[in-house]
């Protein structure tokens, strides 16, 4: 988090045990087919590049957001989406009212834009809690 970085090497591990599942079993981890996970990886991109493009997300976000598309399916890639929204929306509401020692898990100046890879996570667990479990 304090370098904003997604190593390339996670999104290729992702990447590599996605298609692996996809080769080796014919769906993807959630159990869709081959043709729903190439649909959630183009909605990942396609909600995620212009983000990129203009500057509000990073490179390995997009990238990862591809993979868990390929890796899942296109209610997951919805309900990441929706539930990362609803965490930045909350965390732009109560960062102005937390302690000072929190304050400093990001970097200076990063505070009121913080990497979007973490509230991609809390978006995901409940997709995966509510779809999949």
């Amino acid at each position: 988090m304090r370098q904003r970085r997604v190593p390339n090497l996670l999104v290729a591990t992702g990447l590599l045990g996605a298609l692996f599942c996809l080769l080796f079993t014919r769906h993807t981890l959630t159990g869709a087919s081959w043709g729903q996970g190439a649909a959630a990886m183009l909605v990942g991109l396609l909600l995620s590049v212009p983000g990129y493009r203009q500057g509000r997300m990073g490179a390995g976000d997009v990238k990862l957001l591809a993979v868990l598309g390929l890796a899942s399916d296109l209610s997951v890639v919805l309900i990441s989406v929706a539930g990362a929204g609803l965490a930045m929306a909350i965390w732009a509401l109560i960062h102005p009212h937390l302690p000072s020692r929190l304050m400093n898990l990001c970097p200076a100046g990063n505070f009121r834009r913080p990497p979007y890879l973490p509230f991609l996570l809390i978006g995901f667990i409940p997709a995966i809690a509510l779809l999949h479990i």
